[in-house]
C-alpha cells in the first residue's frame, strides 16, 4: 500500500523489549513516513501498534549469528534479533495486494482527468 519493501524482519524473541517487533525497510523514505503515519496507533490482533523509525540500518549486525546457525544458548531472551522467516506465500500476497492498489490508484487518476 505504501510502496515496495527492501526487507521485512519479524523478531522471534521473547524479551519484553523485543517481543512483537517487526521491521519493514522501505525503498523510499517518504513511503516509510506515510506508513508510519497511517499505521501508528492502529490495532492488530487486538493490540495497539506503536510505530517508529528505527536507527538500525544494517540488520546483519543486529541478528544473532548463533540463532542463525541453530545454536543460540540464550534462547528467546537473547538481546540480538532472532529473525523469523517470512513465508513466501505472505510475500506474494503482499506484492499482489500492492499491485492491485497501484492499478486502482492509476484508474482513479485517469478517471479524475476526464
Amino acid at each position: 500500500k505504501f510502496g515496495p519493501l527492501d526487507a521485512l524482519h519479524v523478531c522471534d524473541n521473547l524479551g519484553d523489549h523485543m517481543i512483537g517487533h517487526v521491521y519493514a525497510k522501505f525503498a523510499d523514505e517518504e513511503q516509510a513516513s506515510d506508513a508510519l503515519n497511517v499505521m501508528n496507533g492502529r490495532y492488530y490482533d487486538g493490540r495497539r501498534m506503536e510505530v517508529e523509525f528505527s536507527p538500525v540500518t544494517d540488520f546483519r549486525e543486529a541478528r544473532c549469528r548463533d540463532f542463525d546457525d541453530g545454536e543460540c544458548a540464550r534462547g528467546g531472551f537473547c538481546n540480538f534479533m532472532h529473525i523469523k522467516p517470512v513465508p513466501m506465500c505472505l510475500i506474494r500476497s503482499l506484492e499482489d495486494d500492492a499491485e492491485i492498489d497501484k492499478r486502482r490508484d492509476e484508474e482513479r487518476r485517469r478517471e479524475a482527468q476526464r
